[in-house]
């Protein structure tokens, strides 16, 4: 986005007439590295705004949000007035597939950084009034208006101008320069500059709040964790900030597309195959008149239980280990143009699996907002993406893998062995009372937890009973 946003500023400045050396916006080095000293600012700002507090975010975010929505609305409008229905006959996608569906998948899988900014709402929860209301909410509709708004500007730009023919670095803003108009070619400018300062904002919000949330949990050095008297987590915001400008700097804009579009991607498969986990997970239990009616719970009713919710769960997580595979094979099989039966017999194992899933039926539903037509929903997510991301170029996984290895190293250096969920048991943070011949608990949701005395007097075995039982 700081890219962007340093490519429309040259744009504006050129347009006024100032004559501005190439050197201030970009200077090319080795490989992929490309210098932006003025990409850097936006990630400055950005930063500043941050710290100052999450009110003084919000009252900027709204702002720029009206300006942004304002903008977009007369490009779709300006834009339908001069829209030629000829230029609609093929507007097929670039790349080296230009013309074919794979074209389509390649371009659709890049736009999919366009969606990166709306899970960083899920971070604010810790500061939201009531996050279980309100987050849901404002995802929804914040996804839903972005969308109808990305497709109302996509179908009237490519009624301006054919995708051959379109600019790469500034589209919409040269569509309309080819149409004659170029006062509104500078408006949109402007537009632009506005909307990709906010996008670089609603980015720059979430990281530093992760960062807090790890550092709490000791995956991370506690430094990350430091709040000023405002709650703000400033050391985090600023070294997140640091670490933005840096790739900013001298990352060029294509080699952080690639990047951020497998992640966003890969993140999204990520999500939809941990709601069916969680979806699916079992916990262990036993029958409450059995446990009640013994002083001392037999261990090996404890493993029986344990190992039916094990077996559950074990089965889930190899279903979705297939699925991915068979759904992965499938999108590589689009790419090369591999037979019809090859793609045939792995969809087939995509319905069987499917079907195995209904089967085993949901039964961990959450109380609050949660995802509707699971499993159907999130699978459909898993084959989405993974097909979108079969598309897309082996040099932004290159780029993914060397950032995950960087956080693998980190993990297995300081987080393992510094993290305070590490040997956690069950019945950590349980209000139990006793009697005469049972020592029990019950958790904040109501789980029923037993801790029954080893015969030999070692110490307690505690295990949960199941959710909802009633005693």
């Amino acid at each position: 986005f700081a890219r962007g946003w340093a490519t429309y500023c040259l744009s504006l400045i050129e347009s006024s007439g100032i004559d501005i050396p190439d050197w201030v916006f970009s200077v090319s080095l080795v490989w992929e590295f490309q210098i932006s000293p003025v990409a850097p600012v936006a990630i400055i700002i950005c930063t500043i705004i941050l710290i100052l507090g999450v009110r003084e975010y919000s009252f900027m975010n709204t702002i720029m949000t009206i300006v942004n929505v304002g903008v977009i609305i007369s490009v779709v409008f300006v834009g339908a007035w001069h829209f030629d229905t000829q230029k609609w006959m093929n507007f097929l996608g670039h790349g080296e597939a230009m013309g074919s569906v794979t074209g389509i998948l390649q371009a659709s899988g890049v736009a999919f950084s366009l969606f990166i900014g709306f899970d960083k709402l899920t971070t604010l929860g810790g500061e939201a009034l009531d996050p279980s209301r309100s987050i849901p909410i404002s995802l929804v509709l914040s996804l839903a208006i972005s969308l109808l708004l990305y497709l109302g500007v996509s179908v009237v730009i490519v009624g301006l101008t054919t995708a051959r023919t379109m600019d790469q670095d500034a589209p919409i803003i040269e569509s309309f320069r080819g149409m004659g108009l170029e006062l509104f070619a500078l408006v949109v400018t402007v537009g632009m500059i506005n909307t990709l300062m906010a996008s670089t904002l609603s980015a720059l919000v979430g990281q530093p709040r992760i960062f807090f949330q790890m550092s709490v949990d000791g995956l991370i050095p506690s430094f990350f964790s430091k709040l000023n008297d405002r709650g703000i987590p400033v050391v985090s915001t600023i070294i997140c900030g640091m670490v933005a400008g840096l790739l900013a700097l001298f990352i060029d804009t294509k080699s952080l597309v690639d990047m951020t579009s497998v992640a966003t991607l890969v993140g999204y498969v990520a999500i939809a195959s941990g709601i069916i986990k969680s979806r699916y997970r079992k916990r262990p239990f036993v029958l409450p008149h059995l446990a009640l009616k013994k002083k001392n719970m037999k261990f090996s009713r404890f493993e029986y239980c344990e190992s039916i919710a094990e077996s559950v769960n074990s089965r889930v997580g190899a279903i979705l280990v297939i699925y991915i595979i068979s759904t992965t094979l499938i999108g590589l099989g689009l790419r090369f143009g591999w037979p019809i039966s090859f793609h045939g017999s792995f969809i087939v194992i995509d319905l069987i699996l499917y079907v195995a899933l209904q089967i085993l039926s949901p039964t961990n539903l959450p109380e609050t907002f949660k995802s509707p037509m699971v499993p159907f929903l999130p699978l459909c997510s898993i084959t989405i993406n993974l097909i979108l991301l079969t598309q897309l170029p082996a040099e932004g996984f290159y780029k993914l893998l060397t950032w995950t290895g960087l956080g693998l190293f980190i993990y297995f250096a300081y987080g393992i062995r510094k993290s305070k969920l590490r040997g956690r048991s069950v019945g950590d943070h349980v209000n139990t009372f006793t009697d005469n011949s049972k020592k029990m608990g019950v958790t904040d949701e109501g789980t029923i937890m037993f801790y029954g005395t080893e015969g030999s007097g070692d110490g307690s075995y505690e295990h949960f009973f199941g959710p909802n039982v009633n005693i």
